[in-house]
């Protein structure tokens, strides 16, 4: 079997498609991926033009996701595709995507989930849905020939955290030095760093492409970076910044009342993060992708809120 394979990635022009190519554009990756296809509607771009020359094994590949043919010749010979599309508004190219991964036989395919394991969710989302509806069809369509793996993260460290771009909303109102808990603040939530979950997506690729461990990986796979409560948040905070934060509680019972009439992805994640849907420290593959911390070493939230603060974002 060979120990080398054609690397694709659509959305790494973005925040995490763009940490994941830097990823496996590494000096530690160029043997396993000598061809990496970045899939792009703008070859011209900046983003695209930057990894063209960041490594010899880069291919720039324009490509129209909403065109059949195109992505039919743009993942031909392709081993592995790695998705971050986006959601909803585009539907038709996950839909053409799917028929070329299986004319093409495509071994490995990670779709666009990298958020909250929906499991346990109990309300219903047309994006949520559109999500699961995807997975389910590309595991049926691929049965036989492509693994498909979904890796759930919970939060994203970077943008959900105190100083975040979505901090606030998500209840961590650091300029008025109150973060707000949907239920107990001492419920636990999982933030990974952007870098971690590009090196976490990396691992899952290498592992699942190689025969003699494909099988230890999981169709649904969980990372937990940093898995911390808001009252363990607002401690940490305290320390760093020498600043009292004060923790505030929302009934969960009245929250999910006034989710389900308001809706959205931020009351969503409120709703799951005060129900416990988003601890993944009980069960998860952190230490299949990274034993030991032997590879890297996890970025913790204090690691987060300590760069945070220097940058005066808190």
């Amino acid at each position: 079997m060979s120990t080398t394979h054609v690397l694709a990635i659509i959305g790494a022009t973005g925040q995490l498609g763009g940490a994941f190519a830097e990823v496996v554009t590494e000096e530690s990756y160029s043997q396993l991926f000598p061809s990496v296809r970045i899939l792009t509607r703008d070859a011209s771009s900046y983003k695209a033009q930057y990894f063209q020359a960041r490594s010899p094994n880069v291919q720039i590949v324009q490509c129209d996701l909403e065109n059949e043919d195109s992505v039919n010749q743009a993942l031909e010979g392709v081993d592995a595709l790695v998705s971050v599309l986006g959601s909803a508004k585009d539907q038709v190219a996950k839909e053409m995507v799917l028929k070329a991964l299986v004319k093409n036989r495509v071994k490995l395919y990670i779709p666009s989930e990298f958020g909250a394991e929906r499991i346990n969710f109990d309300f219903e989302s047309a994006v949520f849905a559109s999500k699961e509806a995807h997975l389910r069809a590309a595991r049926v369509a691929g049965n036989g020939f492509m693994k498909v793996v979904a890796i759930n993260v919970g939060h994203f460290m970077e943008d959900s955290s105190p100083g975040g771009i979505y901090g606030s909303v998500l209840g961590f109102d650091h300029a008025n030095l109150t973060y707000t808990a949907v239920g107990s603040p001492n419920t636990p939530v999982t933030y990974v760093s952007v870098k971690d979950i590009a090196r976490s997506t990396a691992r899952i690729v290498q592992l699942s492409l190689d025969s003699s461990s494909s099988a230890t990986v999981p169709n649904d796979v969980r990372i937990a970076g940093s898995v911390v409560s808001y009252q363990e948040v607002a401690q940490l905070a305290e320390n760093i910044t020498g600043k009292k934060i004060k923790v505030e509680i929302l009934d969960l019972a009245e929250f999910r009342e006034r989710m389900l009439k308001e809706k959205g992805w931020v009351m969503y994640f409120r709703y799951a993060m005060g129900k416990g849907w988003m601890d993944y420290s009980g069960h998860n593959e952190r230490e299949l992708v990274n034993p030991g911390q032997s590879l890297w070493k996890w970025k913790t939230m204090e690691d987060y809120l300590k760069e945070a603060f220097a940058e005066g974002k808190l």
